[in-house]
């Protein structure tokens, strides 16, 4: 074994470094694996996975190819959302929506509350009418996005039932409805989309939980005096690259 001093890890506070960091320690770690016996003198000099570790994983430390590939393909997965923006591509439509369906949820209950002073009987009739239906949704755009799909979904529910059509047609309500009910559809399917597109990448990034078990499980093969050697040389060989 090379002379040297060896300095065994006891804890490795990984839950101090933020994603981009954790990237760069993983794959650090990952290009100290030794080859096969035997391999060494053709190990690359980046830092990447051998393809002799690739195939046969690095057995002089007790680590399987199943293991090795499985948390390479972890780090390549993290690798790939590490810089991804925060903002997703939906929210933009979804904010766009959201305007769009306050707008119209704020015309619609505007009009029909102002209709019982219009000069026309059948507008003032009809204005006065649906007052009582839309009374408890005025002011719903102010609601948290959620409860306000909801709101709206019941908005329409009510204006469409069919004791209160004719008078939504007197105001030349109808199409606005139509409209909104989209606008909310829209909204609520961006969001849901967005939703599922986060845990995706919430469960792209969830390996860094056990990531932090598989390396200590590396160290620990290092601790193993058969590793050392490889370990000072490996180490030397990168310092000096």
């Amino acid at each position: 074994m090379p002379m040297g001093t060896y300095t065994k890890i006891k804890v490795i506070m990984l839950y101090t470094l933020n994603n981009a960091e954790y990237l760069a320690y993983m794959n650090s770690v990952l290009a100290l694996l030794p080859p096969p016996s035997g391999g060494e003198e053709d190990r690359p000099d980046e830092l990447s996975l051998d393809k002799e570790v690739q195939a046969s994983g690095a057995p002089d430390i007790g680590l399987s190819k199943e293991f090795v590939n499985a948390m390479e393909k972890d780090v390549l997965a993290l690798a790939d959302v590490v810089d991804e923006s925060r903002i997703s591509q939906e929210t933009e439509k979804a904010e766009l929506h959201e305007k769009n369906r306050d707008n119209l949820v704020v015309y619609i209950t505007t009009r029909i509350s102002r209709a019982g002073t219009l000069p026309l009987e059948a507008e003032r009739d009809a204005g006065k009418y649906l007052y009582k239906v839309i009374k408890p949704y005025i002011g719903i755009a102010r609601l948290p996005v959620a409860q306000e799909s909801a709101k709206i979904q019941g908005l329409l529910i009510d204006l469409r039932k069919d004791e209160n059509i004719s008078y939504v047609e007197t105001l030349g309500l109808a199409a606005y409805l139509d409209e909104l009910e989209k606008e909310n559809n829209a909204y609520i399917s961006l969001t849901s989309q967005r939703t599922q597109n986060r845990a995706t990448r919430r469960k792209a990034v969830r390996f860094c939980a056990s990531g932090s078990t598989d390396i200590m499980k590396i160290w620990s093969c290092w601790h193993n005096p058969t590793a050392l050697p490889y370990l000072w040389r490996r180490q030397r060989h990168l310092s000096t690259t």
